[in-house]
């Protein structure tokens, strides 16, 4: 890393030289002599050669760094919904796997190679579940910390919680016993992801904040800013809007010194949604902006569609409905051009609610359907559910409660089987509101209050706590009265 960082300041100083030596040849070439080049005693063609030299080194230190950086043994990833966590590289299985093969048969460390192989190509067009099932046929192989890693991130980027709990343990078991402190900060780091997918903030917190502790302890900057960002998640999520500011300036500022651009934007795209939080639309669009920017520049067209998903929220909150469909449709389009499926999902449930808000249940639900077929086309029990309890909400507004019942019911289903507190708590409440609108107060009552209590013991103190609270104070002022 430290290399890394030399390569970057080095990029830096070169791309400044040979701007101010293009500059004095521009101005000899058009002004003829100037003073501050007659003292430096140099002349037209000095100067161009001057430029072409430094423009060579920027060219060969940023080819160095894009060679260095192919050999490392952790990457930094997006997931499906634009989230950044740092997977294993194949260098880096093919370094761990020769260890291992001399204490294993060549033949399985073989194989375990093939189906490690295999996985990498699924993972890298978005087939998680293909590459999860291939990354466990590596690790029934032969286990590895690599394999392990990217098996976890795998089954959590389709929401199979409690399998990538148990691959990020297995493989922080096997970091632990090789005292290999980079893969136990980055595991302990992924189980947070978990945590944090699941609603659990004080146990995402908890391991956000103990990875930070062991990066910094290793002088690894990329794995401290993952960290920081992570633990300005938890505090936008909590509504400790300071604290997420201060988390992510952090993080934005170790981004910028190692030169990793992808996290640059994600910190800066973070920024901007508590900016929006806190109502500053204005700020928020130009941190957005920023960040578009900085996708574009870098060719990452999944960070760009996801920001304008952002952006699109950020409309969405402020009523203006016209431009955040404009927003959402064209992410929507782009997560087609790059055949990411869950993007597309996602975007269409954006543009159900817009629908929704707009009145226009039929639109709404058409939207939501669409994006149900496709998350049990890829295999995402998370988004099947969100999908679900959408579809079932529109059922409710329509006065089909029997229907509706049914659709918050299998969300719910499928929300227990993955281990989603969070999500369980929002079906809870679903069902709750479903009961009372049957005039079925007291099972209403029971269900409101195991999701309160679910949210607040997983301590998640979001928008979906407040209105089941409020839910509560209003069924129970109408049961009184009664």
């Amino acid at each position: 890393m430290t290399l890394m960082r030399i390569l970057s300041f080095l990029v830096i100083l070169f791309e400044f030289m040979a701007g101010i030596s293009a500059l004095l040849l521009a101005a000899v070439s058009f002004l003829g002599e100037i003073p501050i080049v007659s003292k430096l005693d140099l002349n037209q063609k000095d100067l161009f050669y001057l430029t072409c030299i430094f423009l060579f080194l920027i060219f060969a230190a940023k080819l160095l760094k894009t060679f260095l950086k192919k050999e490392l043994p952790i990457e930094t990833v997006q997931g499906p919904r634009g989230e950044t966590t740092q997977k294993a590289t194949i260098t880096g299985f093919k370094r761990e796997l020769k260890e291992a093969a001399e204490e294993a048969a060549a033949e399985l460390a073989s194989v375990a190679e093939d189906y490690f192989n295999a996985a990498e190509r699924d993972f890298a067009l978005w087939r998680y579940r293909e590459a999860a099932e291939n990354y466990l046929k590596s690790v029934d192989s032969l286990p590895t910390m690599s394999g392990y890693m990217n098996l976890g991130i795998s089954c959590a980027d389709i929401s199979e919680f409690v399998k990538a709990e148990d691959a990020f343990k297995s493989g922080l078991q096997i970091a632990l016993n090789k005292k290999n402190k980079e893969f136990e900060g980055i595991f302990i780091g992924n189980i947070g992801n978990v945590y944090d997918n699941q609603g659990k903030m004080d146990e995402a917190l908890e391991c956000y904040q103990n990875a930070l502790n062991i990066f910094k302890k290793i002088s690894d900057p990329l794995g401290q800013a993952n960290s920081l960002g992570n633990i300005g998640n938890i505090y936008a999520k909590q509504g400790n809007l300071d604290d997420a500011l201060k988390y992510y300036q952090m993080a934005l500022e170790i981004d910028k010194q190692i030169g990793n651009q992808q996290g640059q934007a994600s910190d800066i795209g973070n920024i901007g949604n508590v900016y929006a939080v806190q109502g500053k639309i204005e700020d928020a669009l130009n941190y957005h902006q920023v960040a578009l920017k900085i996708h574009k520049k870098i060719g990452n067209h999944l960070g760009h569609a996801i920001v304008l998903n952002n952006i699109g929220s950020i409309y969405y909150d402020h009523e203006n409905l016209n431009k955040a469909i404009e927003f959402y449709e064209e992410a929507l389009w782009i997560f087609k051009q790059i055949e990411n499926t869950q993007g597309q999902a996602d975007s269409l449930g954006n543009i159900g609610l817009i629908y929704n808000k707009q009145g226009k249940p039929d639109e709404a639900m058409e939207s939501y359907q669409a994006a149900l077929v496709i998350h049990n086309q890829i295999g995402n029990p998370l988004g099947q559910a969100s999908d679900l309890g959408n579809i079932g909400n529109i059922y409710r507004m329509q006065g089909n409660l029997g229907e509706a019942l049914k659709y918050h019911q299998n969300a719910l289903d499928i929300d227990k089987r993955i281990g989603n507190p969070l999500g369980q708590a929002d079906d809870l409440n679903n069902i709750g509101i479903v009961y009372a609108e049957q005039g079925k107060n007291r099972e209403a009552l029971e269900f409101l209050e195991n999701a309160r209590d679910i949210y607040l013991n997983i301590g998640a103190k979001t928008q979906g706590l407040q209105d089941v609270v409020d839910n509560i104070e209003r069924l129970k002022g109408t049961m009184d009265k009664r």
